[in-house]
């Protein structure tokens, strides 16, 4: 069974029926909601104790967030300035070099 199979569940608060989808806090396959009769937050499709233990378990995620982790860290640092140090912007550049003015 996986997340899509899952059958989107009623508020847990009032029972209610009606949601919308908060995009900014959803992210594939997961879907927060907010309830449109009470206003109460939750997931819409939470996984199953059977799920949590053998697709979600610490075990199997921690290597899988590690490497993405690891990703966004390393495209941060790939910016770099004119002296080659990470995360030196050109701000930090012509204030060093004594023209924070000129632009």
């Amino acid at each position: 069974m996986t997340i899509s199979e899952v059958a989107p569940r009623n508020c847990p608060q009032c029972a209610g029926g009606e949601s919308r989808v908060l995009a900014r806090y959803s992210r594939q396959p997961w879907f927060v909601v907010q309830c449109s009769t009470c206003g109460f937050v939750y997931l819409r499709n939470p996984p199953t104790y059977e799920q949590l233990v053998s697709e979600f378990a610490w075990e199997k995620t921690r290597a899988i967030e590690c490497a993405a982790s690891a990703k966004a860290l390393y495209s941060k640092r790939s910016t770099r300035g004119r002296d080659g140090e990470p995360g030196f912007s050109a701000a930090h550049s012509r204030f060093y070099s004594g023209k924070l003015s000129a632009r």
